[in-house]
């Protein structure tokens, strides 16, 4: 079952990715193109090849900014900002998406293992709540959402409060 659900889900990541990727290079031909008319417009600087712009892209995009390529110009300054938070913020999607997706996985990989797991002695115990020696449905229901992080024991105490108000009898 989870396998199915990964092949499902894959698809649309890498799509969505996909698309960011193809964000993030828009954004780094901007920058590329932004060193390249500056620096040709600026004097006394020699015109940059395709691989300095592609560097001053990369370099400044992912923050590490060595200093050694930067806008001459006001206006390649000025550009430079907004070429520098759009390609930050775009990294930051993507990198953001690939990790969410492994922690995704990984979260799915251990439901997945709670709820195959077969439950013992002690679990019974803890899984009957109401101490009658039996599992009822709701009970193992209860049980199993707690224990894969669905539900947390103040959701379940705040749920049987309420019951309990609407319980005038006390009849269940």
């Amino acid at each position: 079952r989870f396998k199915e659900e990964s092949a499902k889900y894959l698809p649309q990541f890498i799509v969505d990715l996909g698309s960011k990727f193809v964000k993030l290079f828009v954004i780094l031909i901007i920058g590329m193109v932004l060193i390249y008319f500056d620096q040709k417009s600026a004097e006394g600087v020699d015109t940059p090849t395709f691989i300095q712009c592609f560097y001053y892209a990369v370099i400044t995009g992912t923050t590490i900014g060595y200093g050694d390529y930067s806008p001459k110009t006001q206006m390649g300054k000025t550009i430079g900002l907004f070429y520098i938070l759009a390609a930050v913020v775009t990294l930051g999607e993507v990198l953001g998406d690939v990790a969410s997706y492994f922690v995704e996985q990984k979260k799915k990989e251990a439901l997945e293992k709670i709820l195959k797991k077969r439950i013992t002695m002690a679990d019974f115990e803890k899984f009957d709540l109401d101490g009658d020696g039996q599992i009822e449905r709701t009970e193992f229901i209860v049980r199993k959402l707690l224990l894969m992080g669905i539900l947390q024991e103040d959701d379940v105490a705040r749920v049987e409060e309420e019951f309990d108000k609407m319980d005038e009898d006390g009849s269940g």
